[in-house]
């Protein structure tokens, strides 16, 4: 599928792989296909053996094992670096600074500014683009139609998925109260309910089942017409991808921001 956010990262994956290059570092927002590049890259390297490692210092650790212990070629996917502890990241430096030349590293992340940059000097850097309208369009039909037609049904949920991973979240909901509860988020942030109260339905459907926080606040965005909320929701969205705070602090500060800042 020729994905217009994909198109650069894949001509420089091509020329990579023509170099031989063996530790790369994809980077991009969640949803952009950043494992579907590093399968890419493998095909690129006639590689088949190809492993996706979770960024935990006992899995990369695993992981570097068994290579010591191979001697045909295989490519290894970290992913999502930047989610994990900084241990992880130690742990694969030591790797990266003797590399074995049957091993190809390929790391994604969201965040470069969370990778040491150690890490970033020793990888070939490729950068993906956001998803189109086009992109999502296009990725949308590969849903059955009717999960398609739900979805144009109700545009303020459409309207908020914005990757990849927003998508595929949405065509798996089977049920109409949970895109009810979406569609309500506007008017619930502009509510005169209790701030716990606010914060708990942002992040919960009516049967407690969690909303992803991320998604919450983009339907939010997209369905607001208050400027102000919107940017606090851009803001809200950049510190639960880039800040070491736990998700429910920067949910509650959104909240209150929202209700009583400028």
């Amino acid at each position: 599928m020729n994905l217009t956010c994909q198109h650069s990262a894949i001509e420089e994956l091509k020329n990579l792989a023509h170099r031989d290059r063996h530790s790369l570092l994809i980077e991009g927002v969640s949803g952009c296909g950043k494992t579907y590049l590093s399968k890419q890259y493998a095909k690129y390297l006639e590689i088949s053996d190809f492993v996706n490692v979770n960024s935990t210092v006992n899995d990369i650790r695993k992981s570097i094992d068994t290579c010591y212990n191979i001697d045909s070629n295989i490519v290894v996917c970290i992913e999502n670096l930047d989610n994990g502890v900084l241990g992880a990241s130690y742990t694969l430096l030591k790797f990266l600074e003797e590399p074995r030349d049957n091993v190809y590293i390929i790391i994604t992340c969201s965040n470069l500014h969370k990778i040491p940059d150690t890490i970033i000097s020793r990888s070939s850097v490729v950068t993906v683009s956001v998803p189109t309208e086009s992109d999502l369009e296009l990725l949308s039909r590969e849903y059955p139609i009717e999960k398609q037609k739900i979805l144009r049904d109700r545009p303020g949920i459409w309207n908020a998925i914005k990757n990849m991973k927003d998508l595929d979240y949405c065509m798996k909901i089977s049920s109409n109260t949970y895109f009810d509860h979406l569609e309500d988020l506007p008017k619930i942030i502009q509510s005169k309910k209790p701030i716990s109260d606010v914060v708990w339905s942002l992040g919960h459907y009516p049967d407690n089942t969690d909303v992803p926080i991320e998604f919450a606040i983009k339907c939010i965005i997209s369905n607001t017409s208050s400027l102000s909320i919107r940017n606090k929701g851009i803001q809200c969205i950049k510190e639960l991808t880039g800040s070491r705070l736990a998700s429910h602090a920067v949910l509650s500060r959104f909240v209150m921001d929202c209700k009583y800042g400028e």
